[in-house]
């Protein structure tokens, strides 16, 4: 295929084959969220997630990410959402009886026992064991020769609740930031938070301006001739006329989606990521795209798209949404 018949395409099939069909070098973002690990069944054969080792989904991932990586060009960025996984919970890790979904699983018939695919090993894997499969997966990366830029923390504030009563409800994920060399497309000013009032009004007394900097001190007027000293001392605060850099700590509350896909990105997790690290007609890549969030965002900022998904509903769900709401979009 050549690089026009990707573009602006939702395509359905095994991943990693169509990475390894895409040219190379091509792709400006990639921004994704793979099934995590024993989590859940989405019905599809091969899917990614229901491997019976945590191990061999690390491997996946791993895998998968040097075809991202091949497919990324060099001033691309790779930004990588992941939660965690408790060992021996989820509906992936129970073996199905014949004749039953991984959806009935936990309500099974008296004399229907469910049996766990894990194989315990009072290690690593055990029950209740928090598997920290994301900073696996970060460091796996890592020494395939990818930068880790941001571990930036997705905490959300509508959190499902949960039952147990023997340690803290999970309320945040991971969204790992990559990129394949030191020189790499970022702006910043586009996603810069605005200052608080007080922080204008301090910043406006005694000051001088640099460029899109105001410069001041507390304790004194600031000079030109001194500044680089109070600089150094930590005497002078810095203000950008564009607004503040919001940090890797994002609050964001998680979305439902009607037309029954499990787990929808937020578009607000999708924008920051879109607006500084690819260019204008740039194109997004996410290989796991299930309803198509993250290409429905990237149109809509005006970027082009690609999406894959292996499921063909999650496929044709994605299509129908993106050319429903960006046309609305776009009408508004």
């Amino acid at each position: 295929m050549v690089i026009v018949d990707w573009i602006n395409q939702i395509h359905c099939g095994d991943v990693l084959e169509l990475l390894k069909n895409m040219p190379k070098e091509f792709v400006d973002l990639v921004i994704t969220s793979p099934p995590y690990w024993s989590l859940r069944d989405y019905g599809e054969k091969g899917q990614i997630g229901l491997e019976k080792k945590p191990q061999d989904y690390i491997d996946k991932i791993v895998k998968i990410s040097k075809e991202i990586k091949r497919v990324l060009k060099k001033s691309g960025s790779f930004y990588l959402n992941l939660g965690d996984t408790y060992c021996g919970s989820g509906m992936g890790t129970w073996e199905v009886p014949e004749g039953y979904t991984s959806k009935q699983v936990y309500y099974l018939p008296q004399g229907k026992a469910r049996s766990c695919r894990v194989k315990y090993d009072g290690k690593w894997l055990q029950p209740k064991q928090l598997m920290l499969i994301p900073s696996r997966i970060a460091i796996k990366l890592q020494e395939q020769g990818w930068c880790l830029r941001n571990d930036i923390i997705w905490y959300k504030p509508n959190a499902m609740p949960t039952s147990v009563k023997d340690r803290l409800n999970n309320t945040y994920e991971h969204l790992f930031h990559f990129v394949k060399s030191k020189k790499y497309y970022y702006n910043l000013d586009k996603i810069r938070v605005p200052h608080k009032t007080q922080s204008i009004e301090r910043a406006c007394r005694g000051s001088i301006s640099e460029g899109p900097w105001r410069f001041s001190c507390q304790k004194e007027n600031v000079g030109y001739e001194d500044m680089d000293n109070k600089l150094k001392k930590g005497e002078l605060r810095a203000v950008h006329s564009s607004g503040k850099n919001p940090g890797d700590f994002w609050s964001i509350t998680t979305k439902g989606f009607k037309d029954a896909h499990f787990a929808v990105f937020p578009p607000e997790l999708i924008e920051n990521p879109i607006k500084s690290s690819c260019p204008k007609d740039g194109i997004v890549l996410d290989p796991f795209c299930g309803s198509g969030t993250a290409c429905l965002v990237a149109k809509q900022l005006g970027r082009k798209y690609i999406g894959i998904d292996i499921n063909p509903e999650y496929v044709e769900m994605a299509k129908k949404r993106i050319l429903k709401e960006t046309t609305i979009y776009e009408w508004l």
